[in-house]
């Protein structure tokens, strides 16, 4: 009997929680919108003393996260300016290289448009070759270019430069041939000298400024005279352009019109003279 009151008893209990935690939940919520909204000064100084009571602990919890949110914010931020950088720094060697190749190819238009400006006033053939390589030693100065028999180059043509002698072809192979530069030792040009033409010949001596040699006894050159190929034995023709005089301490000095020492591409000008070098049309009739 005892132990069976007990148990309804606290049946009893659980069912009058159960029905007292409803209402109690409701009246507290109701409670706290009062308070929340009433403007009652006792109700407001005590809802403000709450508020100051909890406001550094609600600081404290919420530091914190506060500090590394910040601190994830800092470290994405800094990513992207890292991966940012190193496009920019990427696309920054690209365009160095592009910038490279620009100025190059500058370059290069504005020396063949320099280059077609050549005119010859002779009936002659012509062709724009790339130096391959220049060779400038104590005993030798001359040049490899880019084309042979094959692109139709033959031993004797002409190497103008801004409408100025170069230097003329004196090997020729199937692809690639060499030329002496009029600097060379072994180079010889019948030239004139002057309004006069005076005749006298350019000898290289491997220096930049080639001498004149054969001059008569009695000249009328002075400084600054223009000096023109004359055609003599026709190796070249007369009127090439090549430089102009130049005296120090009593020796005939040529500055050259055309070093070529930066040049990619040279004019090589056939001229067919019947001269002391054999011509292809030489050659055919020789063969026939």
């Amino acid at each position: 009997m005892a132990s069976n009151k007990f148990f309804r008893l606290q049946r009893i209990k659980q069912q009058l929680k159960r029905f007292v935690a409803l209402p109690m939940a409701f009246v507290s919520l109701v409670l706290f919108v009062y308070l929340s909204y009433t403007s009652h000064p006792l109700i407001y100084e005590a809802r403000r003393a709450i508020y100051d009571s909890f406001m550094p602990l609600m600081h404290m919890v919420s530091s914190p996260f506060e500090t590394a949110i910040h601190q994830v914010s800092f470290i994405k931020n800094y990513v992207n300016v890292y991966d940012e950088n190193e496009r920019l720094r990427a696309e920054n060697e690209r365009l160095k290289g592009w910038q490279h190749t620009a100025y190059k190819l500058a370059l290069e238009q504005k020396e063949l448009l320099d280059i077609l400006n050549y005119k010859p006033v002779f009936e002659a053939q012509t062709k724009l070759v790339r130096i391959l390589g220049e060779y400038n030693s104590p005993f030798s100065h001359s040049i490899v270019l880019e084309g042979g028999s094959q692109t139709g180059i033959y031993k004797g043509d002409v190497l103008m430069h801004h409408n100025a002698l170069f230097g003329r072809v004196i090997e020729v192979n199937l692809k690639t041939s060499r030329a002496l530069k009029l600097t060379d030792y072994y180079s010889r040009v019948p030239v004139f000298v002057g309004e006069r033409k005076t005749p006298a010949i350019l000898v290289g001596d491997n220096t930049a400024m080639p001498l004149l040699t054969a001059l008569p006894e009695e000249h009328f050159i002075k400084e600054g005279d223009k000096v023109i190929t004359s055609g003599v034995a026709g190796v070249y023709p007369e009127g090439l352009m090549i430089g102009s005089v130049k005296i120090q301490e009593g020796v005939f000095q040529v500055s050259l019109m055309e070093t070529s020492s930066n040049n990619s591409f040279v004019q090589v000008v056939h001229f067919d003279l019947g001269g002391l070098i054999e011509t292809p049309l030489k050659q055919v009739k020789e063969e026939r």
